[in-house]
This record gives C-alpha cells, sequence and structure tokens, in this order.
C-alpha cells in the first residue's frame, strides 16, 4: 500500500525522456508543491514500480539520483524519505521552503488565525488556562466503560447507523429537563435545539441573527471570540462599559438613544472576563431597553453551573415575556471535556430557523456517547459527580484567592467570583503585562495572552487565570513568580 500518497502522474514510455528521469521530475514536482514534505516516507522501489506499471530498477534508479541530488534521504533499514532539509534551489524566497501560492480570487478574511489562543509544545513548570474544569473530575472511566458496553451492543443488533444533525430523542428530552430544572425555564422541543460543539453554537446564532451592517453591543473588556464571530457575520461590534455590576446598562441607554442596534451580547451570570454578575437591577433595565429600542439579547450562560453564590442566579432567558431573548449555553461543563455539546433556547420562529441552517450544516452526532451519558445521567452517576464537583471548585476558588491575595496584595487587585472556574486580576495602570507574560515564560509559566482573549477598547493592565484545572502547589509557584517580577520591576 502507496504510504499515504496518492501518485496521479502520467508516465509516457515512449517519451524522449528516460522513465526513470520523469519519475524524478514527477517526484520533485510533488515536494515543491508541499504534498510530500520533509521527512515523509516515500513507497518502496517495488511498490511504486508496480503502482505506475515499470520496472523496479527504473524507480531505484530515479530514488538514487534524488538521493545524491538532496531530494530523497535513506534511513537505513526504514527505508526512504523525503529529505530534511530541502535542497534551497527549490525555494524562492530563501528561508528552505516554497513561496506561498496567493489565491486569484476574493475571500472573506478573518481576524484572528487561532481563537482563543494556542499553548507552543513547550515543558512548561506551571501552565494556566482561561478558566477550564479540571477533566480528573469527570466520570470518565464510567462512562469509558459505558460507551464500550453499548457500542457492542449496537455491533451485536446491527444498530449502528449515522446520525442526522438532531440530537439522539431521548438525550434531548432529558437536557431539556435538565434546563428546566436547573435554570427556571418551561422549555419544550420547539423552543429548544442542541448543537455539537460550542463555539459553532455561538456562530449558527449570529449567522441566523445578524445581517450586514447590523450593530451589536458587548462589554468592554469583553469576550474576543463574540467579537470575532460577530464580525465574521458583517455586523459592527460596539463597546459598553462594564463594572462590578455587570454591563453598564445607563450607558447601553445612552448608546441606544444615538443609534439603532440589533443585539447586545454578555454573560449575566459571570461576565467575560472579569466575572463580574450583572445585577438585579441591571437586569430588568436591560429586558425594558430591549423592549424599549426592539433589540435581541444574547445571552451566554455557559458557566452556569459554576455558581457559588448563596441564592441561584436567574437568567434573563427564564424572565423573558416578549421573546427578545436568545439563551446560549453548553449542556454541561462537569461532563467529559469530549463531549461538549451546546444549546440554544429562544422563540420558536427563530429555532426553527436555527434548526434549518442546523441541517444544512450537517452536523453528524455520536448516537453511542449521547446513549452512554444519558444511562449515566439517569442512574445518578453524573448528577452525583456533578455535586462533589462543585464543592471541589468552591475550595478551590477560596484557595486560589487566599495565595493570590498574600503575594500580590501589593500589585494587583481582585475580587472573589460567585461564578466560574477564573479570576480578573488588575494591576497597577504602569504594569506592562506583555511584558510580565514574557519574563513568566522565561521562568516556565505560561499564562494566556490578554491579547489573544480579550476584546477591549482600552489597554488593560489584566489578566485573568484559570482555577479549576491547577493544583494549588503550581497555584501558589506561579503566582509567586508573578510577584518577584513585580518586586524587582
Amino acid at each position: 500500500m502507496l504510504r499515504q500518497w496518492k501518485i496521479n502522474w502520467n508516465i509516457a514510455l515512449n517519451n524522449d525522456s528516460p522513465v526513470y528521469k520523469q519519475i524524478e521530475k514527477n517526484i520533485i514536482i510533488e515536494i515543491s508543491k508541499g504534498r510530500l514534505a520533509s521527512g515523509t516516507p516515500m513507497p518502496g522501489s517495488r511498490e511504486l514500480a508496480s503502482h505506475l506499471k515499470v520496472n523496479r530498477n527504473t524507480v531505484a534508479k530515479a530514488y538514487e539520483q534524488l538521493v545524491v541530488k538532496g531530494w530523497l534521504q535513506v534511513k537505513g533499514k526504514r527505508g526512504t524519505f523525503v529529505a530534511d532539509p530541502l535542497p534551497v534551489a527549490i525555494t524562492t524566497n530563501g528561508n528552505g521552503h516554497t513561496k506561498e501560492q496567493k489565491a486569484a480570487f476574493s475571500f472573506n478574511i478573518f481576524g484572528v488565525e487561532q481563537l482563543p489562543f494556542t499553548i507552543t509544545e513547550t515543558n512548561w513548570q506551571v501552565r494556566f488556562d482561561d478558566g477550564f474544569p479540571d477533566p480528573h473530575l469527570a466520570p470518565i472511566q464510567e462512562l469509558n466503560s459505558t460507551y464500550k458496553r453499548i457500542f457492542n451492543w449496537k455491533m451485536r443488533q446491527k444498530k449502528m447507523e449515522f446520525q442526522n444533525s438532531n440530537v439522539y430523542r431521548p438525550m434531548q428530552e432529558l437536557f431539556t429537563n435538565m434546563l428546566n430544572q436547573s435554570r427556571g425555564f418551561s422549555l419544550n422541543s420547539d423552543s429548544v435545539v442542541f448543537i455539537m460543539g460550542q463555539q459553532i453554537t455561538m456562530y449558527m446564532v449570529a449567522r441566523v441573527l445578524l445581517k450586514k451592517g447590523d450593530a451589536v453591543v458587548m462589554g468592554s473588556p469583553g469576550n474576543a471570540l463574540a467579537q470575532h464571530i460577530f464580525e465574521s457575520c458583517y455586523a459592527e461590534v460596539l463597546p459598553c462599559a462594564t463594572d462590578e455590576e455587570g454591563l453598564d446598562t445607563e450607558q447601553l441607554e445612552t448608546i441606544c438613544k444615538g443609534r439603532k442596534i440589533k443585539a447586545v451580547y454578555l454573560s449575566p451570570q459571570g461576565e467575560y472576563p472579569t466575572t463580574a454578575t450583572l445585577s438585579a437591577s441591571r437586569s430588568a433595565h436591560l429586558l425594558k431597553l430591549a423592549n424599549q429600542h426592539n433589540f435581541a439579547v444574547i445571552e451566554s450562560d455557559y458557566d452556569h453551573e459554576y455558581w457559588y453564590g448563596e441564592q441561584p442566579f436567574i437568567p434573563l432567558a427564564a424572565n423573558d415575556t416578549d421573546g427578545r431573548v436568545i439563551y446560549i449555553s453548553a449542556v454541561s461543563k462537569m461532563l467529559p471535556p469530549f463531549f461538549l455539546m451546546g444549546v440554544v433556547a429562544g422563540p420558536p420562529d427563530f429555532i426553527r430557523s436555527l434548526r434549518i441552517l442546523q441541517g444544512m450544516i450537517g452536523q453528524q452526532g455520536d448516537i453511542v456517547l449521547e446513549t452512554a451519558v444519558e444511562e449515566l445521567i439517569h442512574e445518578g452517576t453524573i448528577p452525583r459527580y456533578a455535586r462533589k464537583s462543585i464543592n471541589l471548585y468552591r475550595e478551590k476558588r477560596d484557595n486560589a484567592g487566599s495565595v493570590l491575595d498574600n503575594y500580590l496584595h501589593r500589585y494587583a487587585t481582585f475580587t472573589k467570583p460567585q461564578s466560574g472556574l477564573a479570576y480578573w486580576i488588575k494591576f497597577k495602570e504602569d504594569t506592562d503585562i506583555q511584558k510580565l507574560l514574557m519574563q513568566l515564560q522565561q521562568k516556565g509559566i505560561f499564562i494566556p495572552n490578554p491579547n489573544t482573549l480579550i476584546y477591549s477598547d482600552t489597554t488593560l493592565p489584566a489578566i485573568r487565570i484559570g482555577f479549576g484545572s491547577i493544583d494549588l502547589r503550581e497555584l501558589e509557584q506561579g503566582t509567586k513568580a508573578i510577584a518577584e517580577i513585580l518586586k524587582a520591576q
């Protein structure tokens, strides 16, 4: 079998050029195009000769010439590989790479290449994240064994099938009931849709809601991913201030008086990145403004399970009686990290259009995984883990607060979050955050760069660090390093 490489050559046996030279030329073309990258294993001479219907010695001669010229290299008994490095003669920019071919047509250019951020492959001593849950607190082993059992049963029953864009119906009903009970909703199948993947959920909502030229208001600082999604749908993003009570609805009212807006995006339970909770008075004011100025409210509630307040937080959507709120959330972040299902609730006519778009995209679910999760919920395994996890996260939050206060009280301010898995740390105005991050990396400590995560109309001397997936020792080591750097400055 050819080594993961489809060959579409026309070898002319009656050509003036010898066959081995034709093979040699075609391989060089494939390497130059980038189809055969450095280190790619080449098919054996017998294998390639059989595919091209030529003599094996002909292929062997072509390989020999390419090795001599530096295009290929032989690695003992492992075989023949594309050379690394490649001959500089194939490049047009002198750095060992072929020149990138430009598109001969226009297309949409998105604002950033990678969202929300990437972590380079380095042996970090401490690696903070943006507020992710600890995968070890999910029932991985139970789900693994249940998945295997259901998979084997379906194979024996010959019930394996492709899923359409709709989620497995018993799972859909189960999660709808969970939302009704935990978030104070009264949802039915007409007003809710489940979508595989949380980020694509946000994009699909924006795609259905927005048209070119629409204006969307969002908090500043806010979620850069949401900003880029709105802008990719040709909407204009307008910043609105946030403070310890969440989105400043007085400023929002001023914006509405001067500009027609289509939607307001926010995370009222725990605003991103500041973790501030929208006050009851501002919640009521926001819904009043939505009715007065005829705009939609996009409510992101992804961290709804991580709530530490004494009284439950009631989502805006639960109090929406006028069809103004589009509610977006994750089904559960307490579940294993590979089960990333988004949920959208809203007016039935909007949900219908969203469901049609979902069908056009053709999402395919994993019916075995969904059945396994359903079973673990019914038997109480996942609810039991969820109850245990929230207590552990509350303890982690409190311990993290003590560590931060111990080391950073002279250099920064922060508030213990009522929701979520991260702290928002604001440093003194003259703190150079990029320099701080660079010095931390030199010490083997990674903190997500706020420039890639946070939408803001001003430069912020602040960082956001998660406490959910990191242990106390690592958190203290990283926080101590921040304090040492700031003290030296």
